[in-house]
């Protein structure tokens, strides 16, 4: 009996503690340079480097043709920490696409989901140290 209530209160405590205590960042902290970090097999590790997604700080950014993202290369981006998985928006000419800030204990990263959000398949972008 016990084993079942202490797994729901580790659940409950990581939620609490992870919306409290990992870092939302600012418009001004997402200003650099990203690089894939991971792609769950969607495009081969030596090719990581290649693809760059850079937010600048005029509001705009700018995005190297990536295989399975459907983004235009240049356009405003817009923080809006409301949208839980979503809370990242690129405007392009006509249109959003919507990306997530994953964040952890140790920093964030920015997530694009492939396909169906249920496959698990995401390709993620870190920004250069």
């Amino acid at each position: 009996m016990s084993i079942p209530i202490g797994i729901v209160a580790i659940v409950i405590l990581y939620e609490f503690s992870h919306d409290k205590f990992t870092k939302k960042p600012t418009d001004k902290d997402l200003v650099g340079v990203y690089h894939i970090t991971d792609a769950n097999s969607l495009i081969s590790t030596n090719q990581y480097h290649s693809y760059t997604l850079e937010f600048k700080n005029d509001g705009t950014f700018y995005l190297t043709p990536t295989p399975n993202i459907n983004v235009c290369e240049t356009g405003k981006y817009f923080v809006d920490w409301q949208f839980k998985f979503n809370e990242l928006s690129f405007q392009c000419d006509k249109g959003f696409t919507t990306a997530h800030i994953d964040r952890n204990f140790s920093g964030y990263r920015i997530e694009f989901i492939v396909g169906d959000p249920d496959s698990g398949e995401s390709i993620f972008f870190s920004k250069e140290k």
